[in-house]
């Protein structure tokens, strides 16, 4: 009898619709940032300039975003199990620019036993390039610094986004992390992701694979209230970002841009 990941209530543990839901919190901790910190204020102690946790010219320049959420567990058994998705921007630039549905992938392992003291680790990696999106939809599994380039993302506002930052002119893909109310840059290199085909079938009640999730093949009529939710608040984060980045180009004050 194949084995059946457990759904567990925590994120990291083989639901993709409580991969989404933490996914939108995390996003609405970026809304919560920019809206208070353009207004002076600082964000738990993060940002002290009072900007951006992420500077809005890489939530601009992504192409798509890798959220990944950890389990670690201290009792019985120690490990750590990470599972999450890819969301692509497709069409960017394009009137019919839009999402595309989300294709499941999962890290790491542990063995399963009596979980106390689990703690829960958003981590989000911005990927800057249409490559750094493929590679999730091209490859079996994907590792972080050898398929795609990778770096602690900075923190804050002052930062001069470098399309072509990598060496050998390969865009830098930027990662993050949020645990225990701290939000910070985390270097990812050599970690292992993995498509989750048993994730998407169970989302999407029919079996779908990476590549045509992610090309927007796939799933773009599935429709959950979670994944609507977090349609809107990428919108929302990415349209103040464009607007900040517009601004602070043109040199102009920024009040008022957000509403």
């Amino acid at each position: 009898m194949p084995f059946t990941m457990p759904k567990l209530p925590w994120s990291g543990t083989g639901d993709m619709n409580t991969d989404v839901k933490n996914a939108v919190e995390l996003v609405q901790k970026w809304k919560a940032a920019a809206a208070g910190n353009l207004k002076g204020e600082s964000y738990q102690g993060v940002v002290p300039d009072g900007k951006f946790m992420v500077p809005a010219e890489i939530i601009a320049n992504t192409h798509g975003i890798c959220f990944l959420f950890y389990v670690k567990v201290g009792f019985v058994f120690t490990g750590e199990l990470g599972t999450g998705f890819v969301i692509r921007r497709l069409n960017r630039g394009e009137a019919n620019e839009r999402w595309s549905a989300p294709t499941a992938i999962t890290s790491g392992g542990m063995g399963w036993g009596a979980q106390v003291g689990a703690e829960k680790i958003y981590t989000a990696v911005f990927l800057q390039s249409q490559a750094a999106v493929d590679v999730f939809g091209d490859k079996a599994k994907v590792n972080f610094g050898a398929d795609a380039a990778i770096a602690a993302g900075p923190v804050g506002r002052n930062f001069d986004i470098k399309g072509e930052a990598g060496t050998g002119g390969v865009a830098v893909n930027y990662s993050y992390s949020y645990a225990a109310g701290a939000f910070a840059g985390i270097a990812l290199n050599g970690a292992v992701m993995g498509s989750n085909p048993m994730m998407n079938e169970t989302f999407y009640g029919q079996k779908y694979n990476a590549h045509e999730l992610v090309h927007g093949a796939a799933g773009l009529d599935h429709q959950t209230p979670l994944l609507d939710e977090l349609y809107r608040e990428l919108e929302e984060l990415f349209d103040i970002a464009k607007r900040v980045v517009n601004e602070q180009h043109s040199g102009t004050d920024k009040e008022g841009l957000v509403q």
